[in-house]
């Protein structure tokens, strides 16, 4: 058996501090870590799950025209979006839209139970605000080969508001891990930019050292060539059975290096600055739409460098404690946070949710924009490779002074994709499916083979036409 050389492990670790130091070490590392498979030649695969909660007006949203599925009818790119859907517009040939999906929940609060029982697909009928199954990003997370090769952080759980009425505990969860325990979303950036980007923070070199890495990067020189120091004491006192190990692992980071550097390069993938993330105030109107843009920051950038493949993000808590007319939305008509608004009858309730359902849709639309924009290191861009579900756990029916919260139609799209079949440029009408049916029939092309999802009797079929072959 090969034993272990302990002063090659230390010239190996002194070797990473410096690469951490040049500022290339987190993703490089990982092709010195025997643990851990070189970087895949192919384009990696991914999930990201948006929730916009509690704003949307359902006769607003719902698109006119498209594809229906049961009757075998209509052409699914000849559709127009509604009043409140429309700024989807600027992303349509990226986005298929969803219509006629419901979430199949037992009862209690309808924003909790909503959530989870889209997540998870089922809900502890004697406690609402539990899981009876692990959530569909936590078991792709585990079980899909794709989602869980090369990355070193399984997925990311965030939500950029996590505020709601005291008695509603899990007013902000959407993710349980496969013990059933709730995962508490990260609501500070900085700190989710500490735990994601760690390589980078650790290790820092003087200012010198890293401006002099930086220019040989820009000379089109190896950063190895940086450190050739380190690399070539760490060869000479090798045994023989090791330097072949090294060289391949010298011939990856090489490898890896260039892709990185064409990325930056090209691409404008940068780390966001965690200066400008560490005085933000959480959970505060004035400073959400900084925190949704920094959270859109470290998962492009995540996502870019493969350091995970499966994300979660919420706008804010289902109740969205977020008061709009304060800082954003000044022609709102109503002051209050958005929970408060919708439970308040008067007539142009309808104007007021066009106006913040649009409002976050502009921030989608910039992010689904940046992803598309940006070349991936396999290959297509980071949208090609990226499926992102986005969804509201309830939308508002009613004629504005007697609006209601109702799952049994829920604002759903499938955006980016391309890789995995999602065209894109569609409208899918359906009738008498569920959200049940909708992650048995996505969950296969991210490699998990489902016939059916969470509670057997939410279950009634999955979704024809949903992805193109």
């Amino acid at each position: 058996m090969q034993r272990r050389n302990p002063r090659l492990e230390s010239t190996r670790r002194s070797l990473l501090r410096g690469l951490a130091g040049a500022g290339l070490g987190w993703p490089l590392a990982r092709l010195l870590d025997p643990r851990l498979s070189r970087a895949q030649a192919a384009a990696p695969q991914r999930l990201l799950v948006i929730d916009m909660p509690n704003c949307t007006w359902l006769p607003e949203w719902v698109p006119t025209g498209g594809r229906n599925v049961q009757q075998a009818s209509g052409d699914a790119k000849a559709f127009q979006y509604g009043l409140s859907s429309s700024p989807l517009e600027a992303i349509r040939h990226y986005t298929t839209i969803l219509n006629g999906i419901g979430i199949d929940r037992p009862g209690g609060d309808p924003h909790v139970a909503s959530q989870i029982h889209f997540m998870s697909g089922d809900v502890d009928p004697s406690d609402t605000e539990g899981s009876f199954s692990p959530s569909v990003d936590q078991i792709l997370a585990k079980d899909s080969p794709t989602l869980k090769a090369g990355q070193l952080v399984p997925s990311v759980t965030l939500s950029a508001h996590t505020t709601g009425e005291s008695e509603r505990t899990r007013i902000h969860i959407i993710s349980f891990d496969h013990n059933l325990q709730p995962i508490q979303p990260q609501n500070s950036p900085y700190e989710a930019y500490r735990s994601l980007f760690s390589g980078v923070a650790a290790a820092p070199s003087p200012p010198g050292d890293a401006q002099a890495a930086s220019a040989k990067l820009a000379q089109n020189k190896s950063v190895l060539d940086f450190v050739d120091a380190s690399i070539n004491s760490m060869i000479a006192r090798a045994p023989a059975y090791e330097k072949q190990k090294l060289d391949a692992h010298l011939q990856g980071l090489r490898e890896l290096e260039q892709r990185l550097l064409v990325t930056q390069n090209t691409s404008g993938v940068v780390l966001p600055d965690p200066a400008t993330m560490q005085n933000l105030m959480l959970n505060s109107t004035e400073d959400h739409e900084k925190i949704i843009n920094s959270f859109f920051s470290i998962l492009k950038a995540g996502f870019a460098l493969d350091l995970t493949r499966v994300g979660t993000f919420m706008f804010s808590s289902g109740h969205n404690w977020v008061d709009m007319k304060q800082s954003y939305l000044p022609n709102v008509s109503q002051s209050g946070n958005v929970h408060e608004v919708t439970h308040v009858d008067y007539q142009g309730k309808n104007l007021d949710m066009r106006l913040i359902t649009g409002w976050y849709l502009d921030h989608l639309v910039g992010f689904v924009q940046s992803l598309a924009n940006t070349p991936d290191i396999g290959g297509g861009t980071l949208l090609d490779n990226t499926l992102i579900v986005f969804f509201s756990e309830v939308a508002i029916t009613g004629d504005g002074l007697n609006a209601q919260h109702d799952s049994r139609n829920i604002p759903l799209l499938m955006i980016g994709g391309q890789a995995l079949g999602n065209e894109g440029g569609r409208c899918l009408q359906y009738s008498g499916h569920t959200t049940n049916d909708f992650w048995a029939t996505v969950a296969p092309k991210l490699g998990v083979a489902m016939d059916r999802f969470g509670k057997p009797e939410s279950n009634t079929g999955k979704l024809a036409e949903l992805f193109i072959a």
